[in-house]
């Protein structure tokens, strides 16, 4: 056993890959309320446990129980992996645009991390302080939501991010402050891959996928359950570079399908770096073609 102390699933999904681990535990609040606690599951690889895939066979077991073959414990040790999870987003944080970008994220390991990668870039990180909680990030009510829209509306500066407890989910802002939707965000992301492969595979869930009309015909996409495990599965099974879903999940082909909001934003940073465009201008030609 490897213990890697206090952690968030982007950082356990890495070290489980890096280690080449069997599986990963992570005892978890995210998405549940402050009473709940959970339990996050990985295979071999990072690729998620979920509903549909693998989750109904630990509930059975843990419904039937399950003997202790040996009472023989196994090696146990720790593994610091910030080092090594940090160094690996040095290759897409370069040659990016002056850009003012304001971050709410209650996780001390994923500010410390930006804080980390963005020392020497000539972007600029400021920080709205958000509680951790349930929120949900497609509400434009939700509380959260609405203090990076109204830090947005008395701060100068290019774009927002809202980045959810489980480390991976995902809301993008304009310099406005206006919640910028899902679709335009994948549509801004597909098209900069598009740019640099020009046989990209793209995987989306059925809602992403009905949002996205007038694709260029030579576009090669599939579709996903919603779920992480399915998105990890379809990105794997048809060697795709880009996954998303319409609640801000995004997968990127690294040595594993990734999913990781550090790594979206590095991502999302490149796109716009392809124009001097505010973040509203560049994604108002992508509303406009998209419902």
């Amino acid at each position: 056993m490897i213990d890697l102390g206090l952690t968030v699933p982007a950082i356990l999904a890495y070290a489980t890959s890096h280690l080449q681990a069997q599986g990963a535990i992570m005892v978890t609040g995210s998405h549940c309320g402050p009473s709940s606690t959970g339990l996050e599951f990985l295979l071999e690889q990072s690729q998620p446990v979920s509903r549909g895939f693998r989750l109904e066979r630990i509930q059975e077991i843990a419904e039937q129980g399950y003997g202790r073959a040996s009472r023989q414990p196994g090696s146990q040790r720790t593994f610091h992996p910030m080092e090594t999870y940090r160094s690996q987003f040095l290759k897409h944080f370069h040659a990016l645009r002056p850009l003012k970008i304001a971050v709410a994220c209650s996780l001390r390991l994923v500010r410390e991390t930006l804080d980390s990668l963005f020392d020497k870039l000539p972007c600029q990180l400021s920080w709205v302080d958000i509680p951790h909680q349930k929120r949900n990030l497609l509400d434009p009510d939700d509380s959260d939501v609405r203090k990076m829209q109204q830090y947005l509306e008395t701060h100068t500066c290019d774009l927002g991010l809202l980045i959810d407890d489980d480390s991976r989910q995902t809301a993008f802002f304009s310099e406005t402050g206006e919640l910028l939707p899902n679709y335009a965000v994948t549509r801004l992301l597909m098209q900069a891959l598009a740019a640099e492969q020009s046989e990209a595979v793209f995987v989306l869930d059925q809602i992403s996928r009905e949002q996205q009309t007038e694709l260029p015909a030579d576009w090669n996409l599939h579709t996903h359950r919603g779920t992480l495990a399915d998105s990890y599965f379809q990105m794997q099974q048809h060697r795709a570079v880009y996954a998303a879903d319409h609640s801000g999940y995004h997968w990127f082909r690294e040595t594993v399908p990734t999913c990781d909001a550090i790594l979206t934003l590095a991502h999302v940073l490149a796109a716009l770096s392809f124009s001097d465009a505010p973040v509203s201008e560049l994604l108002s030609s992508t509303d406009e073609e998209t419902p």
